[in-house]
């Protein structure tokens, strides 16, 4: 067998040579070396888990921070975090009514009178941004009015029943044309259009105060269709008996004003942006007499002519609303207005009682528990353009969060048997009477109010527009009684005034500072209970076998009890470590106060409390009744109390869902 001549040249036995270049090396033997151990998991691997654990731990360090922030947060909620506490809060509140100063209001009126519309605007902003209110802002809209025309009267022509004319009368300017010509003269308005004459003839038949009862039993003898209505003032609202004339179809109202010797326009008692699709016209009681003798002498056959001239004005509305943020309810406001009106008393008031709140956070830290509003109203001298536009623009946020609405139109004049007229809803009832055991009274340092005051608070005269939205109203103000008006003492009357805004400054502070809002749900409750059994009682006395009232009056007995039950729960409910509580009890409050107060408009039923006055309710009934009984149609009624039901069954569950 033959074998290789060389091995030398092909592979080498001998060490390794180090040469790279050594090409003759097929093969290089291994050294000895240790087996190399696999790794169960890479170094990344090993860091990430690290890290993970690392982020979960600080995670968790994080989740548990928060969940005890907001478990103290919960617990501590009603815990005034300007350290001021219930004692001390009594002194911050009489130290604000002390700071209100008369020699201010006084400077302040002498100023704004002294200013036209635009000027005063800016006064009133400037001295609220002087004050270091939070917020300070003018609200500006831009609204057409109608408004009667100064430069062309009415006229109101009595004609025959063989068409000759027998009297032709041109009515005098009212106050309200009087304004009109200082609203064009000053500036104050921009486009003017004057509108074709609304001329309208037509039969004259009197309605008597025109109520549904008294139109329908004139129309069961003569139809009202295109017929000229003359009616009384009273009984019921001009607004209601317009509604009733665009029912029964006539074609013009001529209202007899209860004043002797005094006329106005309809524009006297509406609001002046609405449109009506006929003239109405009032008329002095002078007049209104001679009309009456022309409807008897002529067997009640003769016709009017009405002719109404009016113009369209564009005016600039501009609203001033400063600001003080609250502490913990900042969501929750009270509003405080006043128009700037000719007299300027309100807004003086408004102006030093911005400057009193504020001066008394800066110098001791005090901080109201809400947020609450100053609002300087545009005011045209004839409506509330400034108010009515806010409201038309701030619906939502007022329906939600306003707790209240405190007017300071303290110059507004009212008959009565005392000088302070103190009006509002009757959930105020508590809290008016504790705070006139803290004002001083005007006649004698040594008294308070509580001791010379009549004691009432009565129900509101004239709806404020934002009861539309269920807000309680409360206004304070000086009437006009003999004492007062035989006193010509410029002091003497301011002194009564600032007693006044003393009242209203403290009912505003109890609302703003106080954990639970400062309502009696039981005398609410139970002023409800008594408004709805009397209209119970009405409807057995003319109508028992037709109408059953068991399930209202159940009802209405489970309100009550649901009252008293949620007044008596809440101490114990505050207790208890839910510290959420006093916000859920005060939701509650201002829900029922939504459910009682705000009427068909806003909702889907009629309103209880109509003009915060639970005498409305019988009265509506009252009025119902004649016309069922004579119409033999009693479904008016039948609606009226199937929505009462429902109103009491929301307000039942309102007050026992805390």
């Amino acid at each position: 067998m033959a074998s290789a001549s060389s091995f030398t040249k092909y592979r080498s036995w001998s060490t390794v040579s180090d040469d790279p270049n050594d090409v003759g090396r097929i093969y290089t033997p291994e050294t000895p070396a240790q087996k190399k151990l696999k790794r169960t998991f890479s170094t990344w691997a090993f860091s990430l888990i690290i890290l993970s654990l690392s982020v979960m731990f600080l995670v968790g360090l994080m989740v548990g921070y928060f969940l005890k922030e907001s478990h103290e947060d919960e617990s501590s909620f009603g815990k005034r975090r300007d350290k001021i506490d219930t004692h001390m809060l009594h002194s911050v509140h009489e130290n604000i009514m002390y700071f209100i100063s008369n020699d201010n209001v006084r400077k302040i009126s002498r100023d704004l009178k002294l200013l036209k519309d635009v000027r005063q605007t800016e006064y009133v902003k400037k001295e609220l941004q002087t004050y270091g209110l939070d917020r300070v802002e003018v609200q500006e809209y831009d609204v057409v009015v109608t408004y009667p025309d100064p430069d062309r009267p009415n006229q109101l022509v009595v004609i025959n029943s063989s068409g000759r004319v027998v009297k032709n009368v041109t009515l005098s300017k009212s106050k309200v044309t009087n304004k009109v010509e200082e609203i064009i003269e000053d500036g104050r308005g921009g486009d003017v259009t004057r509108l074709s004459p609304n001329e309208v003839e037509g039969e004259l038949v009197y309605g008597d105060y025109g109520r549904s009862i008294d139109l329908v039993r004139k129309n069961r003898s003569m139809s009202l269709q295109g017929k000229v209505l003359m009616i009384r003032q009273g009984e019921v609202s001009i607004k209601e008996k317009i509604r009733n004339g665009i029912t029964f179809g006539v074609r013009g109202i001529l209202i007899q004003n209860a004043e002797k010797e005094k006329m106005s326009d309809i524009t006297d008692c509406l609001d002046t942006s609405q449109q009506y699709p006929f003239p109405v016209q009032m008329l002095s009681r002078n007049i209104s007499e001679q009309l009456l003798m022309y409807y008897s002498t002529h067997n009640r056959n003769i016709s009017v002519r009405l002719v109404s001239n009016y113009i369209q004005i564009t005016q600039s509305v501009k609203n001033v609303v400063g600001s003080i943020t609250g502490d913990l309810e900042r969501d929750r406001f009270i509003l405080i207005g006043a128009s700037r009106s000719h007299l300027q008393v309100g807004t003086s008031y408004l102006l030093e009682l911005a400057r009193s709140f504020k001066d008394m956070q800066r110098g001791n830290g005090w901080t109201p528990w809400r947020s609450v509003k100053f609002c300087s109203w545009d005011h045209d001298g004839i409506s509330d353009l400034g108010f009515s536009q806010y409201l038309k623009m701030q619906t939502m946020s007022t329906q939600s969060s306003a707790v209240a609405y405190i007017d300071l139109d303290l110059g507004q004049i009212n008959n009565g048997s005392h000088w302070l007229h103190l009006a509002g809803s009757s959930m105020f009832s508590d809290l008016v009477t504790s705070v006139v055991k803290e004002v001083p009274d005007p006649n004698n340092d040594n008294l308070v109010l509580e001791n010379t005051w009549d004691g009432l608070l009565h129900s509101m005269k004239t709806e404020t527009r934002i009861q539309q939205f269920g807000v309680p109203v409360f206004h304070a103000s000086v009437s006009q009684t003999n004492n007062l008006t035989q006193t010509s003492d410029d002091d003497h009357h301011h002194m009564y005034s600032l007693a006044a805004a003393r009242v209203a400054s403290l009912v505003t502070l109890r609302l703003l500072d106080e954990e639970l809002l400062p309502f009696n749900i039981t005398f609410f409750t139970s002023k409800v209970y008594n408004a709805i059994i009397r209209t119970v009682m009405l409807i057995k006395e003319s109508s028992s076998k037709l109408l059953s009232t068991d399930i209202i009056v159940e009802k209405v007995t489970e309100l009550k009890n649901a009252g008293k039950t949620f007044t008596e729960y809440i101490p114990q409910l505050l207790k208890s470590k839910d510290g959420l509580a006093v916000r859920r009890i005060n939701d509650a409050i201002m829900k029922l106060q939504r459910i009682l107060l705000m009427p068909n408009k806003y909702r889907s039923h009629y309103s209880i409390l109509k003009e915060s006055n639970t005498e409305e309710l019988p009265s509506s009934i009252k009025n119902l009744l004649p016309l069922a009984t004579v119409t033999n149609d009693y479904s008016q009624i039948q609606c009226l109390l199937k929505s009462i039901g429902l109103i009491l069954h929301e307000a039942i569950f309102c007050l026992q869902s805390i």
